[in-house]
């Protein structure tokens, strides 16, 4: 659907709670519903613009008529593989085959006690959870199981 007036970049606002602790929202016009959305983003000013932008990004392809892009038909496998092919160059060898082994072992859970999750829009919280819980049971310790965690928050979300 294409629409006719061109979308504005989404505002940045800030709200600072009693408690002293703050929390960046970012506010826009959604064309489709026609109604201003707020969305709580994070503590953080720097991921407020990320999404800020993100959203600005989607808005403009809708209004150019884009297809949208979704990554609902996308495996797990393909994204992994994706992430390491654009990263082959600035990532030592070593770094590599470890990060390898981490993403290894998570493809091997998924299929292990998730069969039914193949692509990435499927992948929940709760068996990104379950994973952890299984390395901690397994033996790793907290700095491995850290590690596994910082690579597949790269690769998968």
């Amino acid at each position: 659907m294409v629409y006719s007036k061109k979308p504005e970049m989404p505002n940045i606002r800030t709200r600072t709670y009693r408690s002293g602790r703050r929390i960046y929202f970012v506010d826009y016009f959604d064309p489709v519903e026609g109604k201003r959305i707020r969305e709580a983003v994070s503590p953080r000013r720097v991921d407020a613009q990320k999404r800020a932008s993100q959203i600005y990004r989607q808005l403009m392809a809708r209004y150019l008529g884009e297809p949208e892009k979704s990554v609902a038909d996308i495996s797990i496998e393909s994204v992994i593989e994706a992430y390491f092919s654009s990263k082959a160059h600035p990532i030592r060898p070593l770094s590599l085959k470890r990060y390898r082994i981490y993403t290894r072992n998570f493809q091997s859970f998924m299929s292990a006690n998730f069969p039914t999750v193949l692509n990435v829009s499927q992948v929940r919280r709760i068996h990104l959870e379950e994973f952890l819980q299984h390395l901690l049971y397994a033996g790793q310790t907290p700095g491995t199981i850290n590690a596994e965690l910082r690579i597949l928050k790269r690769t998968i979300w």
